[in-house]
């Protein structure tokens, strides 16, 4: 009976300490909001490679087409977020979108071969539109007013597709859009430093690099030439990275 009931107060002593120690390292942290604005640059290295297969009811004749896809763009972008601060250490979650002035205009001409006796001219392009980050951020406090941190998460994109062709030779023109095959999620990790304004201490400025992956960028379509019977098939396949460093002008509300 004794050593129930010592068992039940030994439970209980121990629940009331972790209900204690839980407590206390609540309090030790302490959290509050964000609100942001960010500009910069954005560079991307790598290649695309555009098959073009064009089919008539004679012949078929297929095309690949090379495209260095090194360039770089102005980004902006808001972010929002909540973070947490105990002694020295920051984490925090966090939510941007940005907007990039980036396309891709990829000008190909086919010449002349065995099956196809009239050259191709034409665009295949894509345009990027807002992508979309959630992000976890981890820092320390090397001075009172200065943060290094680092970036770890995923970013979605979305790109529309246009491709066009002209056959003057036999009148042929061909057109197709399509928006549903590039959306791509992708890693984000980066490293930056935030300092703290001594004037007004709940603004900061942030100086980053991130580098974000969405290599394998497939898009795949079919298009039939209006008034003729040729047939367009096209892929359109890269291996792109992405690296942004951008600045950013932050404001945290009071805890």
């Amino acid at each position: 009976m004794f050593g129930i009931t010592f068992m039940k107060k030994l439970k209980l002593a121990l629940l009331a300490s972790a209900v204690f120690m839980a407590a206390s390292a609540q309090a030790h942290w302490q959290g509050n909001f964000l609100l942001g604005v960010s500009a910069g640059g954005a560079w991307h290295s790598g290649d695309d490679n555009i098959g073009i297969i064009i089919t008539t009811p004679v012949n078929t004749s297929a095309f690949t087409v090379t495209n260095d896809n090194d360039n770089n763009h102005f980004i902006w972008g808001l972010l929002a977020g909540y973070q947490m601060r105990n002694d020295n250490w920051l984490a925090g979650l966090e939510v941007n979108v940005d907007w990039r002035g980036h396309d891709d205009d990829i000008n190909f001409v086919l010449q002349n071969n065995v099956t196809v006796t009239s050259p191709a001219f034409g665009t295949f392009s894509r345009d990027r539109d807002a992508v979309v980050g959630i992000t976890a951020r981890f820092g320390y406090y090397v001075l009172p007013c200065l943060t290094p941190y680092i970036r770890l998460g995923a970013d979605y994109s979305e790109r529309d597709i246009n491709f066009n062709a002209f056959m003057p030779d036999v009148g042929v023109t061909v057109s197709s859009f399509d928006d549903q095959d590039d959306d791509r999620w992708g890693f984000v990790g980066g490293l930056g430093i935030e300092y703290f304004t001594p004037m007004i201490p709940c603004l900061s400025l942030r100086a980053e690099w991130d580098y974000h992956s969405r290599k394998h960028n497939d898009n795949d379509f079919s298009i039939i030439a209006s008034d003729s019977n040729v047939l367009f098939t096209v892929n359109g396949d890269g291996n792109r990275h992405e690296q942004t460093a951008i600045v950013s002008l932050v404001y945290n509300f009071p805890i």
